[in-house]
């Protein structure tokens, strides 16, 4: 598909369905703002997004059956302000995220398993206002970000567990409501082989002086 494809401001919406042969969307595949959207059928065909992967502000959408062939999203993908959804878009083949990967605002998220095989971010990884997740566990095959690691707001989450791989970041930080009990989980293999680079406090966890580059 050329161009976009934007599902925004549909007040009576319940469902996304029919694009079960759709391949490649060469812009923005956005679904926006949809009062009692419900559910998004599964695009089992979508290998490629040429910008951003946006889902915001369905207060009512409770299941996204995902994107099991999409490899590649070339700008960010986004996923905030859906209060009732409880897992994440299935993408079990995402490898590559050329922009930000933001999650937030997803008040029933409870794990991010369905980003296993994420190898790669080109701007930054921010996870905000996730008071479910108790770990970000399901990051492991993660090895760069270009931009910041950002973890704020989320009030339970107790470790950095998932983020072992992780080699090359700009810079990085848990704070403020995060209760970022062991910031040094992701220690010594995951960006310093001989020191954990996260220094912590009884507030906030930032990362000790250090070349990532």
């Amino acid at each position: 598909m050329y161009g976009d494809l934007e599902i925004l401001n549909n007040p009576a919406l319940e469902s996304v369905e029919g694009f079960a042969r759709l391949i490649e969307v060469t812009l923005n595949l956005s679904v926006q703002s949809n009062d009692v959207l419900a559910t998004i059928a599964e695009m089992p065909a979508l290998s490629t997004v040429g910008l951003d992967l946006t889902l915001s502000d369905n207060p009512k959408l409770t299941a996204v059956g995902g994107f099991p062939a999409l490899t590649e999203v070339r700008g960010g993908v986004m996923v905030f302000d859906n209060s009732a959804l409880t897992t994440l878009p299935a993408l079990p083949a995402l490898t590559t995220v050329g922009g930000d990967l933001l999650l937030s605002g997803l008040p029933l998220l409870t794990d991010i398993n369905d980003l296993s095989a994420l190898t790669s971010v080109g701007g930054d990884l921010r996870l905000h206002g996730l008071p479910g997740l108790l770990n970000v566990v399901g990051l492991e095959a993660l090895t760069s970000v270009g931009g910041a690691v950002v973890l704020m707001d989320n009030p339970n989450l107790r470790n950095m567990d998932g983020l072992e791989g992780l080699t090359e970041t700009s810079a990085a930080s848990c704070a403020s409501k995060t209760t970022c009990a062991s910031c040094s989980s992701a220690a010594s293999t995951a960006w310093s082989p001989s020191a954990a680079p996260w220094s912590s406090s009884t507030t906030s966890c930032s990362p000790a002086p250090r070349s990532t580059r």
